[in-house]
């Protein structure tokens, strides 16, 4: 019904009628459909990216309750954690979004890490059809700052990069289509090959101490520009006459006392 929020509701066969018929319930809003990805056996958590491989033997399956997710990857009938590369030999996991951006490349049939770096900020990702670079990329209306995106070689190194000018965004960077076999496919190397080093500051990764802990002093100025207590700013605003007049009054009640302490005779006792 218009105004009203989506819904999913899964059955057990035959019984499909009466209130109590449904085993599950979810409602969702801003939706118009909904994909059902069954498994016989069943996985516990949630399923957060389902991906075939080119050579439709294989497809892969990200899942899991808490991090890191698992991945695995079984022949016809599995589950694998992320794109492959347009050949299949690669597989690569990265986890953006509120993560720190991390991706790893695995060769599927050696079943070994190949390399591991970070493209942080990033909300998309896909391989070129040579099956040997990725494309990352910042993009807005996810974030409307940093935008820009980097090719990478899959052994980990940076091989360029382009970002967007302060106030640019960028909307979406693919790779250009071609013919399937332009590219002849290529054995996985371990060896990383020579990339440039980004533009973009990276955070610090040592731990934080305390100026305490480092031999500094731990004591700081609210202000840097603030002057010493004793000190007296040369710009300081003019006194009022009444402020004037009080000043007067408390220096003369000051003297006065002064002159009565001096006329006050002193005795010493032996």
């Amino acid at each position: 019904m218009q105004g009203q929020p989506s819904f999913v509701r899964a059955f057990r066969h035959p019984n499909y009628d009466g209130a109590n018929a449904g085993i599950a319930n979810k409602s969702f809003y801003k939706s118009d459909k909904v994909d059902f990805y069954w498994n016989k056996k069943g996985k516990e958590g949630p399923i957060y990216s389902v991906e075939w491989s080119p050579d439709c033997d294989h497809f892969c399956v990200v899942y899991g309750c808490i991090l890191p997710e698992q991945a695995c990857e079984r022949h016809c009938s599995g589950e694998k954690g992320g794109p492959l590369d347009c050949g299949g030999a690669l597989l690569l996991l990265a986890g953006f979004g509120n993560l720190r951006g991390n991706v790893e490349v695995w060769d599927v049939k050696g079943r070994k890490q190949v390399s591991r770096s970070q493209a942080a900020d990033s909300t998309q990702l896909c391989w070129c059809a040579d099956g040997e670079h990725y494309l990352t990329a910042t993009t807005a209306p996810r974030l409307r700052v940093s935008n820009g995106y980097k090719l990478w070689h899959y052994s980990g190194s940076l091989q360029h990069e382009n970002l967007c000018r302060e106030g640019e965004e960028l909307w979406d960077a693919l790779w250009q289509p071609c013919p399937e076999g332009t590219f002849p496919a290529k054995p996985v190397s371990y060896k990383q090959v020579s990339g440039i080093q980004s533009s973009q500051p990276q955070a610090c990764k040592q731990v934080y101490r305390p100026p305490g802990a480092r031999g500094q002093p731990s004591s700081f100025k609210v202000k840097d520009d603030e002057s010493s207590a004793g000190d007296k700013p040369n710009d300081a605003a003019p006194k009022s006459k009444t402020a004037i007049k009080n000043q007067k009054r408390k220096e003369a009640k000051k003297a006065k006392k002064e002159n009565a302490e001096a006329r006050t005779p002193t005795h010493f006792y032996d």
